[in-house]
């Protein structure tokens, strides 16, 4: 009984732990992510398309699932898995391409793929590229400028991308982000995800204009995200998170 009592306690310790992890490692994504509004051919294939299409604003040497070496050039990529040790990157009116990928797992409860590019601020010539899956499957390669591949994988990216969903937008530098506040308008569009999720989806989406995420009050992580092509008056609100895309709060 005892050792049972003990067990708690730790869980309970690692629990406060990992909350406050989960809020720190939020600001370390917050100014790391290449996240750039996104072209037509995201917004022409709804949230999930969005949620998956990333740009790489850079040529970046990626290999293959057999070791030969794939150059990707700038522009924007809907990143789909394939197989156990690769990810599929379609462009509009092009051939698939395939480079190699490592799995590992996540613990988040998303409701659609999710892909990212992130920059690697302790190696400013990688850049990480992660698809994580409803099932708990995440999918992680490296690209680089030079065509050096690094031997390990930087476990810290995978781990900051994952915290961030939950307490934030990482995306702090595209979009006027406002805590407590709310936007309702005229929604066009609307998903349940994760805060930074539902920022990054109005940042890809070339119609909207503003975003309000309603907290979903049975789990306070997840809430609804709704997106809108105007930019209603914002409304303080303990409910909600809300942002505006520069352009439009200039105005």
């Amino acid at each position: 009984m005892l050792r049972r009592s003990g067990n708690v306690h730790t869980k309970e310790m690692m629990g406060s732990d990992c909350a406050t992890i989960r809020y720190l490692l939020t600001t370390i994504l917050l100014g790391v992510l290449v996240s750039l509004p996104f072209a037509a051919m995201a917004a022409e294939g709804g949230t999930e398309t969005l949620l998956t299409t990333v740009r790489l604003d850079r040529p970046l040497h990626f290999a293959t699932p057999s070791g030969d070496p794939l150059l990707l050039t700038p522009g924007d990529y809907v990143v789909e898995v394939l197989g156990t040790q690769g990810l599929q990157l379609r462009r509009k009116d092009q051939p698939p391409l395939v480079i190699s990928a490592t799995a590992d797992r996540h613990e988040e409860e998303l409701e659609s793929p999710f892909a990212l590019a992130v920059a690697d601020e302790s190696a400013p010539t990688l850049t990480h590229l992660l698809l994580l899956l409803p099932d708990g499957r995440t999918f992680q390669s490296t690209g680089s400028d030079d065509g050096v591949m690094p031997r390990m994988i930087p476990t810290h990216i995978v781990v900051a991308v994952l915290k961030s969903f939950a307490t934030g937008s990482p995306v702090k530098q595209s979009l006027q982000i406002e805590s407590k506040s709310s936007r309702f308008g005229t929604t066009y569009r609307t998903s349940t995800l994760f805060a930074g999720m539902c920022a990054l989806l109005c940042q890809r989406d070339e119609d909207c204009r503003a975003f309000t995420w309603k907290r979903n009050l049975a789990k306070p992580v997840q809430g609804i995200c709704h997106l809108m092509q105007d930019a209603p008056p914002k409304q303080e609100d303990d409910c909600c998170l809300s942002g505006v895309k520069p352009s439009v709060a200039a105005k």
